[in-house]
């Protein structure tokens, strides 16, 4: 009896320590007897089936027996759904609130492999936090390798998280990896047609070596002889001098033309000037006379002008009234104009 009670103890203690070793959670969890303020506490995780690798955080006070446990999910914890997720887990704390916790910090990586697959870029990849709904949490890129890009996220506290892909990154990478193909496929086409142009080239290369060496005639220019150099000098300058004695004649003539309307301009001032002369000295006393009645008849206007204001005059001042005082017109007329003025000097 004792020796099966003794196997029976150490099978069930085989399947308790099979069952603490196989964590049907995926949970990785630590507790620190104490913590101190302003420096960082970390705890890995070593789990090939989350991207999550490291999380840590900061109080701002001393704690003692506080702990966070990380848990890997398979699903969407919470009732709003959530699309281009990757990967969901959850973070508890215990003792660390949020007023005590100064900084938080999720390290996790992502497969390259998954992201050139995919079509997406390495800044396609975000964290978001579950509260009242999904919220982003600030998210970058630490560094890479020629397997992984790691990220970081800093939430402002735990709780549920997902991994996913932002929003329209997947239509753009639909467009990205369309457009690589059209150009493959450009490429492509155009390696083809350069194959073409070197094949016919060979082609026409091989043909050319078995019809062998082309011959190439070259016809030599015909030489001038020397006699028509000469020829052609002499007619160039007999031409030159037929047009410059044309222009020459030309030139003469209307030159020539020029004085003769020069000549008759003369002549027929010297003819007005004589015309002018023959005036007869009793057709200058008639003008003469002319003028001088003229003047007579403007002379007796103004007389009578005058008397006829002498009258106005007197009849006011018998009334006594203020007259202005009329000023008599200036006699223009003393001088009777002399014959050079009225016919000129001439």
């Amino acid at each position: 009896m004792r020796k099966k009670l003794l196997v029976l103890i150490i099978v069930l203690l085989c399947i308790s320590s099979a069952l603490a070793w196989y964590n049907p959670t995926r949970a990785v969890g630590k507790v620190w007897g104490l913590i101190e303020p302003w420096q960082d506490t970390a705890i890995s995780v070593d789990k090939s089936s989350t991207s999550v690798y490291n999380l840590s955080f900061r109080v701002n006070e001393e704690v003692k027996n506080a702990g966070l446990t990380f848990h890997s999910l398979e699903l969407n914890p919470t009732s709003e759904d959530i699309e281009n997720y990757y990967e969901f887990f959850e973070i508890e704390a215990d003792r660390l609130d949020k007023s005590i916790t100064i900084s938080r910090k999720i390290r996790f990586k992502i497969k390259k492999t998954w992201l050139n697959s995919s079509g997406l870029s390495e800044n396609s990849v975000l964290l978001k936090v579950f509260k009242t709904n999904w919220k982003d949490v600030k998210t970058s890129i630490i560094k890479r390798d020629s397997a992984f890009v790691y990220y970081l996220g800093e939430p402002d506290s735990f709780g549920n998280f997902a991994v996913v892909v932002k929003e329209n990154s997947l239509e753009v990478a639909e467009q990205e990896k369309q457009v690589r193909e059209d150009t493959a496929k450009v490429k492509a086409e155009l390696e083809q047609k350069k194959l073409e142009e070197q094949r016919k080239k060979q082609a026409v290369e091989e043909k050319k070596k078995n019809e062998g060496p082309v011959t190439t005639i070259i016809k030599k220019p015909t030489s001038i002889p020397n006699w028509v150099k000469p020829l052609i000098g002499f007619l160039i300058i007999f031409a030159i001098l037929i047009v410059f004695y044309k222009y020459r004649k030309n030139v003469t003539k209307r030159f020539s033309g020029f004085k003769k309307d020069n000549n008759i301009e003369k002549k027929e001032v010297k003819q007005e000037k004589k015309v002018k002369k023959k005036f007869s000295l009793k057709d200058l006393f008639k003008k003469k006379e002319k003028i001088t009645s003229e003047v007579k008849e403007e002379k007796e206007v103004e007389s009578t002008e005058k008397t006829e204001s002498k009258k106005v005059v007197d009849q006011k001042l018998q009334t006594q009234e203020e007259v202005p005082i009329v000023k008599p017109k200036e006699d223009k007329y003393n001088e009777l104009p002399s014959l050079k003025d009225v016919f000129g000097k001439n």
